[in-house]
């Protein structure tokens, strides 16, 4: 079974548990982590999910995961 988005980006930063994806101290490896991966790899969906969790709050509308990926992208690296 594949791992869904937060798993699989929780795991690539090294997190110790899913819910440290919202905390901004840990953001610069989050942002490095998703710099490793591919947009095309997840669904809009799944992308849009991931926004709102690391981000905590609705974003968009967005068109493509990959436009979601690279919202994602740049907030992170603003903070």
């Amino acid at each position: 079974m594949r791992k869904t988005l937060l798993e699989s980006l929780s795991k690539r930063a090294r997190l110790t548990f899913l819910s440290d994806l919202h905390y901004k101290p840990y953001w610069p490896d989050i942002y490095d982590a998703l710099k490793e991966m591919e947009a095309e790899d997840y669904t809009l969906e799944e992308w849009e999910e991931a926004a709102e969790y690391i981000l905590g709050k609705g974003a968009g509308p967005f068109d493509s995961a990959e436009s979601v990926y690279r919202c994602i992208l740049q907030c992170l690296k603003l903070y």
